[in-house]
């Protein structure tokens, strides 16, 4: 439920910055509400995201070995890719 209110959120920022340059996409980046929120977003997207190829994985992959292994690299990207983007927001609102 969360990810549809930030979902909305997140397409109503990004058009709000259409037309942007790079400082002022930063500095809406950096105000203290638009990255709690968008780290938020990224972090329940992510998390979303690996929930979904979770129950792919169940549904289709029928060896065992293959459906673990399969488990923990679609964690550890998700992992990844969700530090690598907080990481991303954290830097921008701290370097402006």
């Amino acid at each position: 439920i969360a990810l549809v209110f930030l979902a909305c959120w997140f397409v109503w920022f990004v058009v709000g910055l259409m037309h942007a340059d790079y400082l002022t996409a930063s500095d809406a980046v950096a105000r203290p509400w638009n990255g709690t929120l968008l780290i938020a977003f990224l972090v329940a997207m992510f998390w979303h995201g690996q929930l979904g190829l979770q129950v792919i994985i169940e549904d289709y992959v029928h060896s065992a070995g293959l459906a673990v292994l399969a488990q923990i690299a679609v964690r550890f990207v998700c992992i990844l890719g969700a530090l690598a983007s907080v990481f991303a927001v954290v830097i921008i609102a701290l370097w402006n």
